[in-house]
């Protein structure tokens, strides 16, 4: 019954051979639909695992060609993980301040899969300064 992965229950709770894949909406998208290989998990966590798998690839992607300025100026660089180590003490700072008190419904709520959009627009106008782009780069063609 071990099939050499996962928990040995594979085995009982594959589909039959006549059931279909559910289809699942991405969030903010109802246009998109995602299938995956796990007959055992309910509808949100298939979604949740097709969003992690995603992830998992994209970041495997990344550490196959990364970013090098010299050996390979073409690779991908890793927007997906912050650490914030070198202004630690401007962000501490800037936390503290009595108008950082205020929070916005919306940002209290899922947003858009792609991000929210004054991020994504802010984002444009950082990256299209610093890495002199030359059109300025698009809030729609990016992801936060």
């Amino acid at each position: 019954m071990d099939s050499g992965y996962g928990d040995g229950l594979q085995g009982e709770c594959l589909r039959k051979p006549d059931q279909t894949q559910p289809k699942l909406y991405g969030v903010g998208d109802p246009t998109a639909t995602f299938s995956s290989d796990s007959s055992c998990l309910s509808s949100r966590g298939r979604v949740i695992k097709w969003f992690w798998d995603s992830a998992e690839e994209g970041y495997r992607t990344y550490h196959m060609d990364e970013y090098d300025e010299d050996k390979n100026p073409s690779g991908i660089i890793n927007l997906g993980t912050s650490e914030n180590k070198l202004c630690f003490d401007l962000l501490s700072w800037r936390l503290t301040q009595g108008d950082m008190l205020h929070v916005e419904p919306s940002l209290l709520q899922y947003p858009d899969w792609r991000g929210h959009l004054f991020l994504r627009e802010e984002v444009a106008k950082f990256l299209s300064f610093y890495c002199k782009s030359p059109a300025p780069l698009k809030p729609e063609n990016r992801l936060s």
